[in-house]
């Protein structure tokens, strides 16, 4: 395109408009996850074998491991990851929440929210993942 000051054509340009309107909704929606994934905490604290609550749990952080990345947030997908992954391994096993673990993750996932840690976190991210493999 020769004399454009749009570098990126018609069609294009809309569709990374509309991603960074959705990424814009999504990160305004994060306070709301982070809330509704600490309430569901407490819950699991009182009732760490409920499997509807174990299922709903793991409904939250297996959407923010997949949407996470795609909005630049492969950190917070990361942990969502490991989170996912405790509590798939306890629904499967028809066991109680091991809530160290739980716990550990849902704070991770509450400091990269709060934080607004985008990417990898660098080395606050490494630090972060080593962490959470020893608990």
């Amino acid at each position: 395109m020769t004399g454009s000051s749009d570098p990126v054509p018609g069609p294009q340009a809309a569709a990374l408009a509309e991603l960074e309107r959705l990424k814009t909704v999504w990160v305004e929606s994060l306070p709301d996850i982070r809330a509704d994934v600490a309430s569901l905490l407490e819950e699991a604290r009182r009732a760490p074998d409920d499997p509807t609550l174990i299922h709903r749990l793991y409904g939250h952080v297996h959407d923010l491991k997949g949407q996470a990345p795609i909005f630049g947030y492969a950190l917070l997908g990361q942990v969502a990851g490991r989170v996912g992954t405790v509590l798939r391994q306890s629904m499967q096993a028809g066991s109680p929440l091991p809530l160290a673990q739980v716990e550990a993750g849902i704070l991770a996932l509450a400091f990269v929210i709060d934080k607004g840690i985008e990417g990898d976190g660098g080395e606050i991210g490494v630090r972060l993942l080593k962490k959470l493999d020893t608990v």
